[in-house]
């Protein structure tokens, strides 16, 4: 390899594993990485080398067993050393994928251009984003064990492959097939080096799942067709020509095409959804299927070339790079295009990495600074997006996959929520705001903590709040929405606005509270204040008034930024906290900028406690207090 390409792919390498540790460790600060799977999976690890029995250990190498290879990351106990590592080891195939287009193309600009396509490949992203899972170091490990093989290292090759299928099971298919790959072909005197040890280790596995009581781990899914469509293709073929189209299709030139046969005999045969688009692209899951359609790809262009013709490969190698290019620019988290495409975070589940990127760490921190509060061997309830209660010091409750049945005040000592998290309403078998409300309603928990609004109660607690840091938010117009439900394009401006009676025409921006005194500032500009303005903060869509004040015919100064304030109390939490404007009609103009909303005192300890303030109380339709003033 030249110098000049050494750098290029060394360089190329080191901007993938920085920019994914970035994205990682942004998502982790942001509490965006959730227990299912970083959580779990950190355990799973500590478990597997710490507590394991003879017995455990057998079934945990048949499901999982690349555990033993990283257990040293896991067992650091240190998510940013794991996330770091993980984006580190995805983007190593770039090495030897290098060497094996270099070995079938005779020609190192296609081979260097195939390589680094490889690290924009946009279904790689989801291995990635989707926090850590052991299944995310199949692609390198048979990219790997396949340079091996075609150098002649037979040794290397097969542990290589052979830890590749034990990176997550069933991945054992895959050696499995290569094996028999090799069995089949020309040489398979001189392969049987190869196959005959993987031939018996995959066998050995296979048969240990089964032994142990059928697969550990078995796919989610129901068996069953699924064959909904996207623009007039039904959604399975779809979704393999959104993996194909990227390399123009070269994979189906090659015998590399097998291999994707147990990932459309997935599709096939279960109905989840997330094997599918878009969810797909957003999970570990296409981590079976990378590897291939990457060597493939090699493959095909060597047929297209004649593996002679280096002015041929490096053609349709720009081309492929150009292509996969193209698609990365809509389909990875940070491409430009991202906002609009069917992966954004404005579609239901799509990636959010404005968020990540643009939120304070302080809730990570408030969040370490809750969990030394609690006592180690505690019952705790936990939300989705805390990992970081995992390797447990406690007997944690995961509020997303915990049945109701297991709530109740004789098992759940404390609760740990974060309202402003989407995981705060969301759950497979219950979710936090349900259950937070259940228990806090019940009037037998007080505020332990409340940190950059994640908020800790524990059964029983009646002392003053132990830590307390507030919690500050900013919304500009850009983050609410129309009264025709579409996003706001800058400050909103209202011209001579008519209705038949009062309604929102602002709205959102769907966050939440926890407990405690709050006040929100409005910034309003107009050029005619005779007119009827009212402000709300609400909740659960609008089904809760938190705040309310009507702002008369002359309240507002014209010709410059008016800050009006609502003060307020929220004696629990809620979701889908909105901060609307609403009116009947408007002569003149009307801008709104956005909103402030800061936490003043945390909540008071019951949930039948509350605080009402004089800006809350109205004399009359037409009448608003000033801030002091009685009823």
């Amino acid at each position: 390899m030249r110098a000049g390409h050494a750098a290029i792919l060394a360089s190329a390498y080191a901007a993938y594993t920085a920019a994914w540790s970035y994205i990682s460790l942004a998502r982790l600060l942001s509490l965006n990485a959730f227990i299912f799977d970083l959580g779990v999976n950190m355990q799973f690890a500590w478990d597997a080398v710490l507590h394991a029995t003879p017995g455990s250990m057998l079934k945990i190498l048949a499901y999982k067993g690349i555990v033993y290879v990283v257990a040293p990351v896991f067992l650091t106990g240190s998510y940013p050393v794991v996330l770091i590592f993980q984006s580190a080891f995805i983007g190593l195939a770039v090495f030897p994928l290098y060497g094996i287009a270099r070995h079938y193309l005779r020609s190192e600009v296609p081979a260097l251009l195939i390589a680094t396509s490889y690290l924009i490949y946009f279904p790689l992203a989801g291995v990635n984003w989707y926090d850590a899972h052991y299944q995310a170091f199949f692609p390198t490990l048979f990219i790997l064990g396949y340079y091996f093989y075609i150098k002649g290292r037979a040794l290397p090759s097969a542990i290589s492959m052979a830890l590749s299928g034990i990176t997550h099971y069933p991945y054992t298919v895959f050696p499995l097939m290569f094996a028999l790959m090799l069995l089949l072909g020309r040489n398979r005197k001189r392969d049987l080096r190869i196959s005959i040890p993987l031939l018996a280790f995959t066998s050995f596995i296979f048969a240990l799942n089964f032994a142990l009581g059928g697969p550990a781990g078995a796919t989610a899914g129901t068996v069953g067709g699924f064959s909904p469509s996207y623009a007039g293709i039904p959604i399975d073929i779809y979704t393999i020509i959104l993996v194909l189209l990227p390399l123009l299709f070269l994979p189906l030139l090659s015998k590399w095409s097998a291999f994707l046969l147990p990932y459309v005999a997935l599709l096939a045969l279960t109905s989840y959804a997330t094997y599918r688009y878009p969810a797909v692209f957003l999970f570990q899951y296409p981590a079976g299927v990378v590897p291939f359609v990457y060597l493939g790809a090699i493959e095909g262009i060597a047929v297209l070339s004649r593996g002679r013709s280096a002015r041929r490969a490096t053609v349709i190698a720009v081309a492929l790079f150009a292509a996969v290019a193209l698609f990365a620019v809509a389909y990875q988290p940070y491409g430009p295009l991202n906002g609009e495409s069917s992966l954004s975070y404005r579609s239901l589940l799509g990636y959010d990495l404005w968020t990540a990127v643009h939120t304070s760490p302080n809730g990570y921190y408030g969040l370490e600074r809750i969990t030394s509060l609690i006592p180690h061997g505690s019952t705790v309830l936990v939300q989705e997006n805390m990992p970081e209660f995992f390797p447990a010091r406690w007997q944690v409750l995961d509020a997303y996959v915990t049945p109701p049945t297991y709530i109740n005040q004789s098992t759940v000592q404390y609760v740990v929520a974060d309202p402003y998290s989407f995981t705060f309403n969301r759950g497979y078998a219950g979710n936090m705001n349900s259950y937070f409300n259940e228990l806090w309603d019940t009037g037998n928990y007080g505020i332990v903590a409340e940190a950059y609004g994640i908020v800790a109660i524990g059964r029983g607690y009646t002392g003053p709040v132990k830590y307390f840091a507030p919690v500050e938010q900013k919304f500009g117009a850009a983050q609410m929405y129309r009264n025709a439900g579409e996003l706001v394009d800058g400050a909103l401006n209202v011209t001579n606005y008519q209705s038949s009676g009062y309604s929102a025409v602002w709205y959102g921006p769907f966050t939440g509270l926890a407990p405690g005194t709050y006040e929100v500032t409005y910034k309003l500009y107009t050029d005619n204040p005779d007119n009827w303005l009212i402000l709300q903060v609400t909740a659960d869509h609008g089904a809760i008034v938190l705040a309310e004040a009507a702002l008369p015919p002359g309240y507002l100064r014209p010709g410059e930024w008016n800050l009006v304030n609502l003060t307020f109390y929220s004696n629990g939490t809620y979701y889908d906290v909105e901060f609307r404007g609403l009116m009947r009609s408007w002569n003149g103009t009307l801008l709104f900028a956005g909103v402030r909303v800061s936490q003043l005192s945390p909540g008071l300890q019951g949930p039948y406690n509350f605080v009402l303030f004089s800006d809350q109380l109205m004399a009359g339709p037409s009448t608003i207090f000033d801030e002091g003033e009685g009823a």
